[in-house]
């Protein structure tokens, strides 16, 4: 038998790891091994978290602050007299409108404690996520934290500077020196509570970790993991693409990470997924017929050969990806490809909605429209999601969704552009959330614009998109935006998610991360 160098696989996250909680199934128990077990005060419950369960903190305002509540502790911990340290943790808050404690060995300010990890309320001057050290060495983060969103918050200090990061980025810091306060008697650590101040969370508390080391970026970056976050034993392993690798009982376990499944995230009615080819039915030439939601009972179907696309797997492809290739030789007249489901299959679709596509348009000429899907064959037209050569855009009712012209790419000019992720969160107030993440450069009218992710908010020009109430006769279609051909698509498309209703910001960030993560971009 082969042997197995599991030092390759152990996580260098476990480096100097003081605790680490998990928060599962109400143990509340220190995977680390270094047996800081917490203590449940006043009735800590478990509830959904970033990962399985996390710890539920019901805090109860009274004027200016929470002054009642339940918290975790344990006497023993204790981080007083440390030259580094790091703090990792994600928070859900169901109210902002107060000062608020996620963990620390703190007992309000003055000589107070030597770290603290909370929130500063809407309330205060600055309100945001903040990190103190050694009573009032404070930093706070530019972002002011909404309810019920997940947040991955970071905190470190490596001797000579404090630094905060939100969602894997870094917010703030501060240059100050020497080791972590220490008092007699110490500090105890509690987590939901400050122990003087009152401030008692109201809000989700899940995977707490503490190191007595300051964790690179790099490795705060592993722990956001693209907004899906981490659970021990930390490891993330590209080589083998597994999620745990451990040796028990004198052999390895490898745990694959779990497939994307967007169906949590939101009211899903259209999953398109070219990965899956028992969704798709096509013939000998591999010609598509059909190709069938993963969710419902949509199909979009085409009898015509002429007008069917063609499946293309990852080997056969130009993208090297699972796709249909829609081959139209011109977006207006010429020969083109479409799928079709009748507009009765999306009555079930309010005036608020969120898609997602990853595809690809290629160059056809002048006035190049490639429509990825669309419900457009009519008047008024109803909305549909298009790459073209001048913008990308979400069609409504009588106006343009114009996401290019909102943000700092300005218009992205699809000659030949790589693979793109593009998600549109379409909001009940008139504005839109807007998302493309690039494989390759993208041409712009404000420049090149390398591969990554672009993000922005936008307003719709001329009112909601209308998603529900389409004419019974215009058909949801793929590929073209009429069943004459035109506004037809050269390109490939991967896969496609229409939800019913504007998904919270955490939604779409966990649904970005997904995509990204299961089409390599």
């Amino acid at each position: 038998m082969a042997k197995i160098n599991i030092k390759k696989y152990i996580s260098l996250l476990l480096n100097n790891l003081y605790a680490y909680w998990e928060l599962n199934n109400n143990t509340w128990t220190d995977s680390s091994q270094n047996n800081y077990t917490l203590t449940n005060i006043n009735n800590v419950t478990n509830s959904t978290g970033i990962i399985n369960n996390g710890a539920s903190f019901s805090g109860v305002k009274n004027g200016n602050d929470n002054t009642s509540g339940n918290y975790l502790t344990n006497s023993a911990f204790n981080l007083e007299g440390q030259s580094a340290i790091s703090i990792s943790v994600w928070v859900n808050l169901n109210d902002v409108s107060v000062n608020q404690s996620l963990l620390g060995q703190f007992t309000g300010f003055g000589p107070a404690g030597s770290w603290w990890l909370g929130l500063f309320g809407t309330n205060q001057a600055t309100p945001g996520f903040v990190f103190i050290l050694n009573n009032n060495n404070q930093i706070i983060s530019s972002i002011a934290p909404m309810i019920n969103t997940w947040y991955h918050i970071a905190a470190t200090y490596d001797g000579s500077q404090i630094k905060l990061y939100i969602n894997g980025n870094l917010e703030n810091s501060l240059n100050i020196s020497g080791t972590l306060n220490t008092y007699s008697p110490k500090r105890e650590l509690q987590i939901g509570w400050d122990n003087s101040q009152g401030d008692f969370l109201n809000g989700k508390l899940d995977e707490i970790g503490i190191w007595t080391r300051s964790l690179s970026q790099f490795e705060i970056s592993d722990l956001y993991n693209f907004g899906l976050g981490l659970t021990y034993p930390l490891l993330k392993s590209s080589k083998l693409n597994i999620k745990k690798a451990i040796a028990q009982n004198g052999k390895l376990k490898i745990y694959k990470p779990a497939e994307f499944n967007p169906l949590p995230l939101g009211d899903l009615k259209v999953w398109l997924d070219a990965k899956d080819l028992s969704t798709i039915t096509k013939d000998g030439s591999n010609l598509v017929s059909q190709w069938s939601s993963k969710v419902g009972s949509i199909n979009f179907t085409q009898s015509n050969n002429s007008l069917k696309p063609t499946y293309q797997s990852a080997g056969s492809s130009a993208i090297n990806k699972d796709c249909l290739y829609f081959n139209a030789t011109a977006s207006y007249g010429g020969t083109y490809n479409l799928l079709s489901s009748p507009s009765s299959n999306f009555t079930s679709i309010g005036g608020t909605a969120t898609l997602f596509a990853v595809a690809r348009a290629l160059y056809v000429g002048p006035n190049t429209n490639g429509t990825i899907i669309g419900q457009t064959n009519g008047s008024p037209y109803r909305r549909r999601l298009q790459m073209t050569s001048s913008t990308m855009f979400l069609q409504g009712t009588d106006g343009d969704y114009n996401g290019g012209n909102n943000s700092n790419l300005g218009e992205v000019n699809h000659v030949n552009q790589p693979l793109v992720l593009v998600g549109i969160a379409i909001k009940s107030d008139g504005t839109a959330r807007h998302y493309i993440q690039s494989a390759g450069t993208m041409s712009c009218s404000n420049g090149s614009f390398p591969a990554g992710s672009y993000n922005f908010n936008g307003t719709l020009n001329r009112g909601l998109i209308q998603i529900a109430g389409a004419a019974s006769n215009v058909d949801m279609l793929i590929g073209s935006a009429f069943d004459g051909g035109a506004e037809n698509l050269k390109g490939e498309i991967c896969e496609i998610l229409i939800y019913n209703g504007t998904l919270s910001d955490s939604s779409f960030d966990q649904v970005v991360a997904g995509l990204k993560r299961k089409w390599g971009l």
